[in-house]
């Protein structure tokens, strides 16, 4: 009994401590819940509103890399057929485009990795084309570089010629003299004619092959 006197109090003490530890300790995790909620509403609304300005912003980037792609269209009205994949590539784009207001934000991130993919391609159609175009300036400087060159060598030729007419007609009225040494320098004359001959025809191929490479490019990025 004694010792029942003396435990009592401390007991009553006790588990009252033990009620205000639980009510504080309830009071606690309900401010944290609440606090919880309030920051996850928060969260939200700012994940929201950066979706919403991540749709617009690549909407427009989709808008920008469609008509990118259907300017090359009317290349088929010229006989040239347009690569399947980058059709492919502008058609995958219009089915996005429809759908992605409506797409919520998980929808987003599953489909950015396809659109990072389909820009990678893109990217590579440009770069392709800008190498196109400077190939095709190249081409053009060596185009006048050589019909400057074959202007060039024709009037050489014209004057060798015209030599050559006169050399010719000296060479007829040596023959009956018998003059071997003006002879070897009409013979000397004539190779030299011929040489710069094939040379203007060799120049003259080259050309013509440049100018059908150019007119190619040209159709490839009109």
């Amino acid at each position: 009994q004694q010792m029942g006197l003396k435990s009592g109090p401390h007991e009553e003490i006790v588990v009252l401590r033990f009620k205000k530890n639980i009510i504080d300790l309830s009071a606690h995790v309900l401010v944290a819940t609440y606090t919880f909620q309030v920051m996850e509403k928060y969260k939200q609304k700012i994940n929201d509103k950066r979706h919403t300005l991540f749709k617009e912003a690549f909407c427009n980037q989709l808008d920008d890399i469609i008509n990118g792609l259907t300017k090359y269209y009317h290349l088929t009205e010229q006989g040239i057929l347009i690569d399947k994949d980058l059709k492919k590539s502008c058609d995958s784009l219009l089915l996005l485009k429809q759908d992605f207001s409506s797409f919520s934000e998980h929808q987003f991130r599953i489909s950015e990795n396809a659109l990072n993919k389909k820009i990678k391609f893109i990217v590579r159609y440009k770069e392709e084309i800008s190498r196109l175009k400077c190939e095709l300036a190249k081409n053009k400087d060596k185009i006048a570089s050589l019909v400057n060159q074959n202007r060039g060598l024709y009037e050489k030729y014209s004057k060798v010629q015209e030599k050559h007419t006169t050399l010719q007609q000296e060479y007829q009225a040596l023959i009956e003299n018998n003059n071997n040494y003006f002879i070897e320098q009409c013979e000397l004359l004539k190779k030299e004619n011929y040489s710069l001959v094939q040379r203007n025809l060799e120049l003259n191929d080259e050309i013509e092959d440049l100018k059908e490479r150019n007119k190619e490019i040209e159709r490839v990025i009109e």
